[in-house]
């Protein structure tokens, strides 16, 4: 969505939304409904001149897994196409707090505080768009580097950067609390 009145002699924001689980597809529509739509009337056009690039992750994968994805690194490079072509502030590049969730492994932002938007009940978190995590580009590329994360649990190890022994001593104290929190008995097999 570009501004109605953009020209080149003027720069405007650029809001980047991600899209929920719901919305994913490959007819480039499902990830127009909600935030997207509701900037095309004509009040939020008027009061929000701005550019909005809303990328649609396909079925079956996600924005963010930790590492960067191919659909996240799809949508970066359709984000550097538009800020090139298009008269982008690039100071002024937001996202709301749901796409902030969604991608905050592999965009560094900054809060920038709440917004009212008419029809949404409640206030909007803003962040803006600081950087790309690098890092989360070579996650899971090397041998030297993995990361595990689920619900409750994250762990990011980098063999290169890491104190062996420290690390093995951590994870065997994190396995004895865990196993005296959850009564299970020790499955390892026993080291000579």
């Amino acid at each position: 969505l570009r501004p109605e009145s953009a020209d080149s002699q003027k720069k405007f924001p650029l809001v980047l939304f991600f899209h929920g689980a719901g919305e994913r597809g490959s007819d480039n529509l499902n990830q127009l409904k909600y935030f997207p739509t509701w900037m095309t009337t004509k009040p939020l056009r008027d009061k929000y001149p701005c550019f909005i690039l809303a990328p649609q992750c396909r079925e079956g994968y996600r924005w963010s897994a930790v590492d960067m994805t191919t659909d996240m690194e799809a949508a970066l490079k359709a984000l550097d196409h538009v800020i090139e072509t298009e008269a982008i502030d690039t100071d002024q590049i937001l996202v709301s707090h749901e796409t902030f969730a969604l991608v905050q492994d592999c965009i560094i932002c900054e809060s920038k505080g709440e917004i009212s938007v008419k029809g949404v009940a409640h206030q909007v978190k803003t962040y803006q768009v600081i950087g790309i995590n690098h890092e989360a580009e070579i996650l899971n590329t090397t041998e030297s580097m993995w990361v595990d994360k689920y619900d409750g649990f994250s762990m990011q190890v980098d063999l290169k950067r890491i104190d062996k022994l420290r690390v093995i001593e951590s994870l065997h104290r994190t396995i004895q609390q865990i196993q005296g929190y959850t009564g299970i008995v020790d499955t390892a097999p026993k080291q000579d």
